[in-house]
């Protein structure tokens, strides 16, 4: 979603600075240098930009605070739900007196449910859940006495207010704009940097290795790195499939890491390349 008016925008930029200002290849160069000293700078407050983690009984917290259930973290089974046998399903449902969702209507012991209209909408509750307590001191806000709760549960998950959406879509669309506006001068200071017969061979190599390290193996290490935040995948015939359910900080980190730690190697290139340009042109 990102990708796309970040990837056009960037284009049209890169585009228009080299025709405006970049005519030499020691200005393209520069060019490029200052494009990624942009990404450099912006990308690692990704690290720091996103939101916490829901709490998802046995698998991100200790069951509720006022519980009288032993902790289950990082399994899914406790004493309350032992006898039931649940599946490796992720279907969350949520105690919304104390925000801890749960795995699904098995795992939170539940053994009722029905459809009731929960803030305008219907939606399936759940009663008789066995793993799920409520605020022992949960009172009215009208009244002031003791809430008769008529439900343990409600499907979905918990609602988690993330602030810092804004400022994440802000940098991740500035750093991938940056990093698109490189493209162009980086296309022309290759066919510049050689003679005019070698020019083709110049961009065939070029797109050869940037498949061979880039395009080819960059799913398999991020796919590897960011499965290492996975809290619970979905199992089927003792074998492993999708994950259901992510660490979403372990996730940010996992992957904004990779991304800057690849900037870093990426602009070593580009200082070699940039240097050499300077001193070839004298």
């Amino acid at each position: 979603l990102l990708l796309v008016p970040a990837g056009i925008l960037g284009n049209i930029m890169g585009g228009y600075l080299v025709n405006r200002f970049a005519h030499e290849r020691n200005d393209m160069a520069k060019m490029v240098v200052t494009c990624a000293a942009v990404c450099l700078i912006l990308s690692p407050t990704l690290l720091f930009l996103g939101c916490k983690n829901n709490q998802v009984s046995c698998l991100t917290s200790l069951d509720d605070k006022n519980s009288t259930q032993s902790p289950c973290v990082p399994q899914l089974t406790s004493p309350c739900n032992v006898q039931c046998q649940c599946p490796v399903i992720y279907d969350p449902i949520c105690n919304e007196d104390s925000q801890v969702t749960y795995v699904s209507p098995c795992h939170a012991g539940c053994t009722e449910s029905y459809t009731a209209v929960v803030n305008g909408r219907n939606k399936t509750v759940y009663r008789n859940c066995a793993c799920v307590t409520h605020e022992k001191n949960a009172l009215s806000p009208t009244s002031g006495s003791a809430i008769q709760f008529q439900y343990d549960a409600v499907e979905g998950e918990c609602y988690t207010n993330c602030v810092l959406i804004v400022p994440f879509v802000i940098v991740i669309v500035a750093v991938l704009t940056a990093g698109i506006m490189c493209a162009n001068p980086v296309i022309l200071l290759e066919i510049r940097s050689v003679e005019p017969r070698d020019r083709s061979m110049t961009i065939a190599v070029g797109n050869f290795l940037g498949k061979i390290f880039g395009y080819i193996p960059g799913p398999l290490y991020y796919g590897a790195i960011i499965d290492t935040a996975c809290l619970l995948f979905q199992k089927s015939c003792d074998e492993t499939g999708n994950c259901l359910r992510y660490d979403v900080v372990a996730l940010r980190h996992a992957f904004s890491g990779i991304s800057v730690a690849l900037q870093y190697v990426g602009i070593f290139f580009i200082f070699i390349a940039f240097y050499s340009i300077k001193y070839r042109s004298g």
